[in-house]
């Protein structure tokens, strides 16, 4: 196994590799002090202290085969991009990864939770030149995203701003010059403050592409609804067609259902397309609802069998939950911040199990998607 310490002075390095016009923004970069980067499978452990010998609850991930995301960690990318706060000074994302970087282009940073507990990841920033003179401001907007990776189901999550890892993490009390920044428009859809479930398997056509079908599991968006406070925001009651599915929570990776994919363009670093979702219920492969939810012949699972470009995988994105909040500075004295992500557990729904008898007889499945399904 090849792994090493993700030293806070490389870890600034790379951050800010990206940058662009750096005298007219915040110098703002992940620290990765409490992090160990394990080449050999892709993830950045995070631990409770910043020398990595005590307990951890999560972990950062990246896909090499991917042209986005395809470093360790986290870049902070210094560019006001489109569909960002007014007055962004840049973003947040996944390692090797730009603010201008197209939707569903993998692009946000995957924070997978191993365990129940806080997950704490480390930013500096430093001067810019600001107003007053040697201070920090300007607005940051993080695209995030939460995986289910422990054997429970998830009830929600909390985001909160602080310093320090562990038992020596302090909130900040939203005097320090250093809040999230206040929703403009009203939760939870709008794309500054946000909880959601991909489009790809959520929400109604056209959305958010313009040439997106509807999504595979229903054609109304999905996620958490959530609690805005300066320094904390967290995940409340969900809306959408994710709680009748599978009961309030999100699964855990390893009870969602398997796809059938295929490889329409024959390249392996794309996401190929989503043809049929198996049963657990029933036991047999379906269609979608285009397909009238009727099993899948075997002739036809026969004929994907054989067909190389044909392959079988969990549907990653109904462990996933996107989240969308954005980081202030206002003549913030330079410093280190910790965002801590902690998960809230419940008991595995029995609606999991059950999932076929409720998904055929409920009717609430909508549009096969044809769009491609990430499996992270």
């Amino acid at each position: 196994m090849s792994y090493r310490v993700s030293f806070p002075a490389i870890s600034a390095l790379a951050g800010l590799a990206l940058a662009t016009a750096a005298s007219a923004a915040p110098m703002v970069s992940w620290n990765g002090a409490n992090a160990i980067v394990d080449d050999a499978t892709n993830r950045t452990t995070l631990f409770e202290t910043t020398v990595p010998d005590g307990a951890t609850y999560g972990r950062l991930i990246w896909n090499p085969a991917k042209g986005k995301g395809a470093t360790p960690g986290i870049s902070v990318d210094n560019v006001n991009a489109p569909g960002m706060p007014p007055g962004s000074t840049g973003c947040v994302v996944t390692g090797g990864a730009a603010c201008n970087d197209p939707r569903q282009s993998g692009k946000r940073f995957r924070v997978q939770a191993t365990d129940y507990g806080p997950i704490d990841i480390l930013f500096d920033y430093a001067d810019d030149n600001g107003v007053p003179p040697g201070t920090v401001s300007g607005i940051y907007r993080l695209f995030g995203k939460v995986i289910n990776f422990t054997s429970k189901a998830m009830k929600g999550y909390s985001i909160e701003l602080g310093t320090g890892v562990g038992n020596q993490f302090t909130p900040l009390s939203g005097s320090e010059g250093v809040t999230f920044y206040p929703p403009m428009n009203t939760p939870p859809r709008n794309f500054e403050l946000a909880s959601f479930f991909p489009p790809p398997v959520f929400g109604p056509e056209g959305r958010p592409l313009p040439t997106s079908p509807q999504g595979l599991l229903s054609d109304q968006s999905a996620g958490f609804n959530m609690k805005f406070s300066p320094t904390k925001v967290e995940t409340t009651s969900m809306f959408g067609d994710y709680s009748s599915l599978f009961g309030f929570g999100m699964m855990p990776r390893s009870a969602v259902p398997e796809g059938y994919f295929f490889d329409d363009d024959n390249d392996p670093t794309t996401e190929a397309n989503l043809q049929a979702w198996f049963d657990p219920a029933s036991g047999a492969w379906l269609f979608g609802d285009e397909g009238g939810f009727t099993p899948v012949s075997a002739a036809t699972l026969s004929a994907w069998a054989a067909n190389p470009l044909y392959s079988i995988g969990p549907i990653g994105e109904l462990a996933n939950n996107n989240f969308n909040v954005s980081i202030q500075f206002q003549d913030a004295p330079p410093g280190q911040m910790t965002m801590r992500v902690t998960p809230e557990p419940v008991p595995v729904p029995a609606g999991v199990v059950l999932l076929g008898s409720v998904v055929v007889a409920g009717g609430v499945l909508a549009r096969r998607c044809r769009r491609p399904i990430a499996r992270n």
